[in-house]
């Protein structure tokens, strides 16, 4: 959790208990910016950005974790392009 906020969506998904449920495998743009602490707009532009793992199903966009958590430790070591705000 943030300091001074509450948990966010994906927090509270992961905190329920008693409830069974499949694991979750796919991010949405929303998710993928609370994930990175970054507005939806910057998530937008970044899910644009060539090489970035997507999925697009009509016009939604979803993000499949595994992929995104590849990309996201190529991009910490440096290995392809950087983000810049």
């Amino acid at each position: 959790m943030i300091s001074g906020r509450g948990p966010g969506r994906l927090e509270r998904e992961n905190n329920l208990k008693g409830c069974e449920k499949m694991e979750k495998r796919i991010y949405t743009v929303a998710d993928v910016a609370e994930v990175l602490q970054i507005s939806k707009p910057k998530a937008y532009e970044l899910v644009r950005i060539q090489g970035f793992p997507k999925i697009l199903v009509g016009r939604a966009i979803r993000v499949p974790i595994k992929e995104f958590e590849d990309w996201m430790t190529r991009e910490a070591r440096g290995e392809h392009g950087r983000i810049e705000s």
